[in-house]
């Protein structure tokens, strides 16, 4: 019989370091399982999955009890399916009917029916409005704020969001709908920076770019140039100040898209910042804050260093 080679002996040794419930013999080349570490074994770990299984039962108890909302993906064939078997408690007849109505973003309202006795026995929609008092037709539905809220906060949006229902068979309009439902206007860091066509202070065409700190996604881009294609007639204004006319119609409509763009990301150039401030584009109130680059303050402290070491 061949000699065991050395890494199979070493291999077996770590396993029984590991396990720690087997030993190994060298001279029978067999494993011994001890029996009463392995017993003692069992209970720690029959209660570890009794106190998961309590753990579970209880969250779902939770749920059950609550009154606060308990939302599950469902197919609306299935839930059609639950009442092809219900009686219709007037004419006694197997006529009860699902009619999936109105649409409120992720909210829908569904009534059932009696296509016998055409009578519409119950009717509701499948979310909660954020507040139950009386009066709160224009309050916004739970399932809406939850559904933009939770996609905003791990950096995602509206991309993203019609990307999770387009898998679920749903449309466009609805993701849509969601947001113009829940309008509020969230408070957002961007970076702006301008370019042109050619180089120098002669361009007669640039472009300005806002782009979303968190997700690097581009919000809006403007275009500007100082000649006209109809006319040919050249407008007055230095190439430069394209980029601020261009940063002042991105944050004049950024509130149509449901944002504000409160803090700006820039180079060393405060012209831009400053010109916004001036011209108050969310008013008077609501100031828009400067962030330095990171990379221009060390460039511009590095210049100031070497100058310094020359002098």
């Amino acid at each position: 019989m061949p000699r065991q080679k050395r890494s199979s002996l070493v291999s077996k040794q770590k396993a029984n370091k590991i396990w720690c419930s087997e030993h190994y013999s060298h001279e029978t080349d067999v494993f011994r399982k001890d029996e009463t570490s392995i017993s003692s074994a069992l209970p720690e770990r029959n209660m570890r999955c009794q106190t998961l299984e309590d753990s579970c039962l209880n969250d779902l108890n939770c749920c059950e009890n609550s009154e606060t909302p308990h939302y599950v993906i469902m197919d609306v064939q299935f839930l059609k399916g639950l009442l092809k078997n219900l009686l219709c408690d007037v004419c006694k007849s197997y006529s009860l009917k699902i009619d999936i109505g109105e649409k409120l973003g992720f909210s829908r309202k569904i009534s059932v029916f009696c296509t016998s006795c055409d009578i519409i026995k119950s009717s509701n929609f499948t979310s909660r409005r954020i507040s139950d008092s009386e009066g709160n037709e224009n309050q916004s539905f739970d399932i809406n704020m939850r559904m933009v809220q939770s996609f905003l906060s791990f950096g995602k949006g509206y991309l993203a969001m019609e990307k999770f229902l387009k898998s679920l068979n749903d449309v466009q309009s609805q993701v849509k709908s969601a947001y113009q439902i829940n309008s509020t206007i969230t408070d957002i860091d961007v970076t702006f920076d301008g370019t042109w066509l050619t180089r120098g202070h002669s361009s007669q065409i640039g472009v300005g770019c806002v782009i979303d700190l968190l997700t690097g996604f581009v919000m809006d881009f403007e275009i500007m140039s100082k000649r006209c294609i109809e006319c040919e007639h050249a407008k007055s204004g230095s190439s430069c100040a394209m980029e601020q006319e261009a940063a002042l119609k991105l944050w004049q409509k950024s509130e149509d898209s449901g944002f504000r763009y409160t803090t700006l990301l820039s180079d060393g150039d405060a012209k831009t910042y400053q010109y916004l401030n001036t011209k108050e584009v969310y008013g008077p109130e609501i100031k828009i804050k400067k962030e330095e680059c990171i990379n221009h303050v060390s460039k511009r402290l590095g210049t100031s260093l070497r100058k310094a070491v020359k002098e």
